[in-house]
């Protein structure tokens, strides 16, 4: 407060008050190529910046002949822009909502499985355009599967299917290296819903998990089907009912 010719002026400030963003860490396991320990991959997640909201500076009059002083302009506050979409520019793929720096989802809990058309990670691929067939490959240790969505069979097409998991041609499927069928003792160890666990080969082969539509699976016991009780693979539909 000072004296301006005897009367008592008061100057007010306006406050600037400022916000700050938090940027949160996802954690990802990506394993090496050699099939050994596995990498961890720290999956940032995209945020907004830090946030500031001005508030304009109240202005102050020069008092009149009656010594009134004009009231301070009131200070306005703009709401925080909204979060982008998590699709637009994430470098990795979504998992739960939170863009991601993962090339696939592993980890991303129950949501094991990588829908390309979205680059979100899904729980299974009944929504994903185009690709409702669950693939699943492993390491060279048969172990750290990575799932993703693929084409289902053409109808009516002639030849085997194109799907890699379908056809059996594994090269390539696991992090651009030579994938292999996951190991089983029963069709419960298995990562896709719609594998079966079966040994081919010499007696005493090791078993696999197969996506129901490669060859010899049809009829085979599934993970889990539509309904509550097991169900059977029907290898000319690629599905489990």
């Amino acid at each position: 407060m000072r004296l301006v010719g005897g009367t008592a002026v008061v100057v007010f400030a306006a406050v600037v008050v400022a916000g700050c963003g938090l940027g949160l860490g996802g954690l990802g396991e990506t394993p090496g190529d050699d099939g050994g320990g596995a990498d961890v991959l720290v999956a940032d997640v995209v945020a907004g910046g830090d946030v500031t909201v001005p508030g304009d500076a109240a202005g102050t009059d020069a008092p009149s002949d009656t010594g009134v002083v004009d009231a301070p302009a009131e200070t306005s506050a703009l709401d925080s822009p909204a979060p982008p979409p998590v699709d637009a520019g994430c470098p990795g793929v979504v998992c739960n909502g939170n863009c991601t720096s993962a090339t696939d989802c592993q980890g991303c809990g129950g949501a094991n499985l990588l829908c390309k058309g979205t680059n979100a990670c899904t729980t299974d691929c009944t929504a994903c355009p185009t690709s409702p067939i669950q693939c699943f490959a492993c390491d060279a240790t048969r172990l750290h599967p990575i799932g993703t969505c693929e084409p289902g069979p053409v109808p009516g097409a002639i030849g085997p299917p194109t799907t890699y998991c379908l056809d059996e041609n594994y090269a390539g499927a696991y992090q651009g290296g030579l994938g292999y069928h996951c190991a089983c003792d029963t069709a419960a160890d298995c990562p896709g819903n719609d594998q079966v666990c079966i040994g081919i080969g010499t007696p005493n082969p090791p078993y696999g998990c197969f996506t129901c539509g490669e060859a010899y699976t049809d009829m085979f016991t599934c993970k889990a089907g539509p309904g509550e009780g097991p169900a059977k693979c029907n290898e000319a539909k690629a599905s489990c009912n």
